[in-house]
């Protein structure tokens, strides 16, 4: 999984869920209700985070030689971890799209900070 990243799927013709999946919880207003389709950005989280697991699981279970099940989970948990997904994120160019309430953002920066020491 070394190297060049894949290019990220288009959200095309959505726009709602274009702004949703790019705005944090911390600016979601409290009674705007659930969109139709697919709910809300926490459902969206659930089923990505979950489709996520399945394709790095996939790329390990399909891996030569096999690995044991044991080796597939901990090349799951490296792979996953706060650390790759942040590169992920600044790869991608991800964090300058986010929307997010600045509060939110130092808190976040906070906990990252805090697992450092910790």
């Amino acid at each position: 999984m070394a190297g060049a990243l894949p290019p990220l799927p288009k959200i095309e013709g959505d726009v709602d869920l274009f702004l949703d999946v790019f705005t944090h919880n911390s600016l979601r207003m409290e009674s705007a209700p659930m969109n139709e389709e697919y709910g809300n950005t926490d459902r969206l989280a659930e089923l990505g985070a979950s489709t996520l697991k399945l394709v790095v699981a996939t790329h390990f279970f399909r891996q030569k030689p096999l690995l044991s099940a044991e080796e597939i989970a901990e090349q799951i948990k490296d792979h996953l971890s706060d650390e790759i997904v942040d590169q992920w994120m600044a790869k991608y160019n991800l964090k300058t799209k986010l929307r997010i309430a600045p509060a939110e953002m130092k808190r976040i920066h906070d906990v990252k900070a805090s697992s450092v020491t910790t």
